[in-house]
């Protein structure tokens, strides 16, 4: 894992990182190093448990793009993940309801001011902007329509009460030039959040939908009974999709900060520590 302690962390997309030089026709998938190694790095000091509470008693907040015009492929994967996402995990809260009378100040409201407690994943779906990284946009409509859109500004500034993992599956959500901060990003480490997930590219609307149901397929421990810590939800979701595909597309997914962070409470975290 390669770590930096520091208030700022220079951008540097270390996974899709290729250890040799290339063949002239052939890239080899298992050569990068978000393939052949566990990476990570940290760039927020958190003091925080590396527990997110117990898997039947904490919560997901799924933030799901709302708009549903005829044919448009990202609302289609939200009713797939609505779908899937409920048998991966009863406590979930998807934002916002069918039947909102004002779908943007729900969303708004739970990213200020989460409504249920204790809170482990924020989880966003929609289509995201962000400049050199410093002018974050998030978008849960086709069109980039001020009833559709969310500002850094109206992100939330007040400190999380439980410090929750967040995955904001959208395109480009942890780029940055590599001298400047990902504000997306940073905004939720001055809230506390203990982990981040984001891409570093444009991703396929369905990929990106398909990817997340495997990295919580891990993380929910369902493959595996046991504890799984969120960076490595990550790194094995990359290897499976590279050993059953040959697709790399992990590789553009990117975990920052606290790697050992468990759907699990703080007694069976101390279980995994004494075994």
């Amino acid at each position: 894992m390669a770590a930096v302690d520091a208030g700022f962390a220079p951008h540097v997309p270390w996974a899709m990182m290729y250890t040799q030089p290339p063949a002239a026709n052939e890239v080899d998938g298992s050569l990068f190093m978000g393939l052949r190694y566990r990476i990570g790095y940290t760039s927020s000091k958190i003091y925080a448990s590396k527990a997110l509470g117990k898997l039947d008693k904490a919560f997901s907040a799924n933030l799901f793009y709302w708009d549903d015009q005829p044919g448009d492929p990202v609302h289609d994967e939200v009713l797939w993940q609505q779908q899937q996402f409920g048998a991966l995990l009863d406590n979930r809260v998807n934002v916002p309801e069918a039947g909102d009378a004002s779908p943007k100040q729900a969303l708004v409201s739970m990213l200020n001011q989460p409504g249920v407690t204790p809170l482990a994943v924020m989880y966003l779906y929609c289509h995201c902007s962000v400049g050199d990284g410093n002018t974050p946009v998030l978008r849960f409509g086709a069109k980039p329509s001020p009833d559709y859109t969310i500002s850094r500004r109206e992100l939330g500034g007040s400190a999380f009460a439980d410090k929750p993992l967040v995955f904001a599956n959208a395109c480009t959500t942890a780029v940055a030039d590599p001298y400047m901060a990902n504000e997306l990003a940073a905004t939720f480490f001055r809230r506390d959040c203990r982990a981040y997930i984001g891409t570093e590219i444009k991703m396929p609307i369905v990929f990106a939908s398909r990817f997340a149901f495997l990295f919580f397929n891990f993380f929910y421990r369902k493959i595996d009974p046991d504890p799984i810590a969120g960076g490595e939800a990550v790194a094995q979701s990359r290897v499976w999709l590279w050993t059953n595909y040959r697709n790399i597309g992990g590789l553009f997914y990117s975990y920052v900060n606290q790697y050992d962070l468990y759907m699990a409470d703080e007694e069976e975290v101390k279980g995994m520590r004494r075994r």
